[in-house]
């Protein structure tokens, strides 16, 4: 079921919205801009066009939702839920993540700049290929998380937590050695 801020073409500038919920809902060009999102469900969904510019999504959830050709700006996302999110390919600049549940998510070949992830948890998810540049994982979890052929460039991994199976990977892109 689409609503006036989702659906094709939909442009939403200045918008506040609350509480809507989608279930398999496939769109095209859908953005925001300076917009407030608050318990706002997008699951189980595709979107192609997607661009969240300077905005604020809070207690929401894009569980299992392909963002393509996604655009995040300035944005932030606050006490939500993401499990299964596939952002593959996307672009993120100056995006903050704060107490979000963003496992088995998808950032696969993805290029994230200034992005601050805090307190998430990111098991699980694809970050293989992705290009980082001033990303923060203050707080995280990314057990179990594909890290292959993921290039860094000033990354904060402070209180980062992995798995025995990523810590050679992570000694390498931060240029330590691990003596036996």
């Amino acid at each position: 079921m689409q609503n006036e801020f989702f659906k094709d073409g939909a442009r939403n500038d200045t918008r506040e919205i609350a509480d809507i919920f989608l279930d398999g809902t496939k769109l095209e060009d859908v953005s925001f801009e300076s917009s407030k999102l608050s318990g706002v469900n997008v699951i189980n969904s595709a979107i192609v066009g997607f661009d969240f510019v300077d905005s604020k999504m809070d207690r929401g959830n894009l569980s299992n939702t392909k963002l393509e050709k996604a655009y995040f700006k300035g944005s932030s996302l606050i006490a939500s839920k993401a499990t299964g999110l596939d952002v593959s390919e996307g672009e993120l600049k100056s995006v903050k993540f704060k107490d979000c549940k963003i496992d088995f998510a998808n950032f696969s070949f993805a290029h994230l700049k200034e992005v601050e992830f805090k307190d998430c948890v990111l098991i699980n998810a694809s970050f293989q290929g992705s290009s980082l540049n001033k990303v923060s994982f203050a707080g995280c979890d990314l057990s179990g998380s594909n890290i292959n052929g993921l290039r860094v460039e000033v990354v904060n991994f402070r209180h980062l937590t992995v798995d025995h199976s990523q810590v050679a990977y992570f000694a390498a892109l931060l240029g330590l050695k691990v003596k036996n």
